[in-house]
Parts: structure tokens; C-alpha cells; sequence
């Protein structure tokens, strides 16, 4: 159901790429070539626009995977390990509480696991991000309220 006119975000469910852009205080255009794939692929789970005149519609989902990946993003990883985190996050970014990003030695691509209880260090981790997923919840939620 999509509602519109004055109805506040938080009630809405169905968000646009004006929205996302407001949340995060990310240009519109930087949505618009998310959505085009370029950099990384933020594809709306709602409806994706299919001519002149429509537009893409994103969940909350969506919007925390966007969260996820400005985070990803501005801690340094790369384009390719954010896509790979928001193509895996269906699913977790809703209800796994903690996801965990893991440089293993002598292997050239992170691991990425998701977990409702803290991820364990291992002896052989060069390093990784332990990411709060309930907190990214969170603080969008209190975003999409306002």
C-alpha cells in the first residue's frame, strides 16, 4: 500500500530516492546512480520505475541496506565488498543483530557473516569491522521518524 500526501515517513512504509537522499544528506544524484548501478546497485524492493514518468519505490529494508552500505562505504571498503554486503543482506539486515566483515590471511576477499550474538575473533583474522546492525536499525528508524 502506498499512502501519500502529509502523512509522516514513519507511517509510510514506501520511500523514494528524495527520501533516502534527506535521511543520509546524500545528493539525489548519488541515489539515482546507486540505482543505475553505478559504483554500487541499491535496488528497490517495491517497485522499480519502468518509464518516463515512474519512479522507484523503496521498503525500510532498502533504506537500511542504504545505511549499511554509506557505512560500509565511508570506512573504506570497496565498491565491490559493499554490493557483495547489500546483495547478502535480505533477510539479515532486518533481523541479525551484528554482521561481521573478516580479512582471513592469505585470502584476497573479506568474508562477510551475519549473527544475532556477537562474532568470536579467530586466531588467524588480520582484521575485520564488526558492524552493530541494530544500531544502523535504529538510527534509521529515528531518521524516517523525524
Amino acid at each position: 500500500m502506498i499512502v501519500t500526501g502529509t502523512t509522516k515517513a514513519v507511517k509510510r512504509r514506501v520511500f523514494t530516492k528524495h527520501d533516502i537522499s534527506e535521511f543520509f544528506g546524500i545528493p539525489p544524484t548519488r541515489v539515482t546512480n546507486w540505482e543505475a548501478g553505478r559504483t554500487i546497485r541499491l535496488k528497490p524492493s517495491i517497485l522499480e520505475a519502468s518509464g518516463r514518468g515512474t519512479r522507484n519505490l523503496y521498503s525500510v529494508g532498502d533504506v537500511y541496506k542504504t545505511g549499511l552500505a554509506i557505512l560500509l562505504l565511508a570506512v573504506g571498503y570497496s565498491s565491490k565488498v559493499v554490493q557483495r554486503a547489500v546483495d547478502q543482506s535480505p533477510g539479515h539486515i532486518e533481523h541479525a543483530k551484528w554482521m561481521f566483515i573478516e580479512h582471513l590471511s592469505g585470502s584476497q576477499e573479506p568474508r562477510i557473516r551475519w549473527s544475532r550474538e556477537p562474532p568470536l575473533m579467530r586466531a588467524e583474522l588480520v582484521h575485520g569491522h564488526i558492524v552493530n546492525l541494530a544500531d544502523i536499525r535504529k538510527s534509521v528508524d529515528e531518521l524516517i521518524a523525524k
